[in-house]
């Protein structure tokens, strides 16, 4: 979930007498209300010409810095939404959304360890920020801490017992780690509350290949195979389910 600290005021913009130059003229505030409101519409591109346009008259507008971040994240320009962050971040240490879209885009970066600071600190300052905790416990098991993930993961289905890709993501920690039954337990659960939950499919599939039920096995990953859209995207994924089955 996005949060944007800004109102939605209208900005006057005005064209030089003579010349092409657009001036940039109300407030920061006022550039950061229109940035949101071409954001909400979709706009991504005039968002971002916004809130620059909002940082240029004020430097230190914190909103403008993190709105901006997200337009950019939105682009698929991580690195430039990082940068807005920690800006943002600079001028506000306690910014929770800040940091946990930080942590969000770092983990997508493939920064699993700085992730983990920043959804710590968010639990630090919200401690019942749902959706930290599940994305700690992935990025603490991207980073290689199996036991770390496994209980963040515990900790977010005590809270929430539906959470679909919470039981996933325990159940690949626990294969991971070699405990098979539990996985498998956390792989049927997932499926019980969303049958067509590709990656739990995946995940039971490979579980119970390791315990050596390969008849049900094949059936998951047959079933996954299903479910998957032939898209350009899930190219990898389905190769490595062909390839798992044909190991069997």
């Amino acid at each position: 979930m996005r949060y944007f600290f800004a109102v939605t005021l209208i900005v006057g913009f005005s064209l030089q007498q003579f010349g092409c130059a657009t001036a940039v003229t109300g407030t920061a505030r006022d550039h950061t209300g229109s940035g949101l409101a071409l954001y909400n519409t979709g706009d991504l591109k005039g968002a971002i010409t916004e809130y620059r346009a909002a940082l240029s008259l004020d430097p230190n507008y914190v909103d403008a810095h993190y709105n901006l971040g997200v337009a950019l994240d939105d682009t698929g320009d991580r690195d430039a939404a990082c940068t807005e962050y920690r800006a943002a971040l600079s001028l506000d240490p306690n910014h929770v959304n800040a940091h946990y879209d930080l942590g969000v885009a770092l983990t997508k970066n493939g920064d699993p360890a700085e992730a983990v600071i920043e959804f710590r600190t968010v639990l630090r300052l919200d401690p019942d920020h749902a959706n930290a905790r599940y994305n700690l416990g992935s990025a603490l098991a991207q980073n290689g801490d199996r036991e770390g993930a496994i209980t963040e993961f515990r900790t977010v289905l005590r809270l929430n017992p539906n959470n679909v890709f919470a039981h996933t993501n325990l159940g690949v920690a626990l294969e991971k780690s070699g405990n098979l039954e539990e996985a498998i337990t956390e792989f049927r659960t997932a499926l019980s509350l969303d049958p067509s939950h590709v990656n739990a499919h995946i995940g039971l599939g490979s579980a119970l290949a390791k315990k050596g039920d390969i008849l049900s096995a094949r059936k998951e990953l047959e079933e996954a195979l299903v479910l998957l859209p032939d898209t350009p995207e899930n190219q990898q994924t389905i190769r490595s389910i062909i390839s798992l089955l044909g190991r069997l």
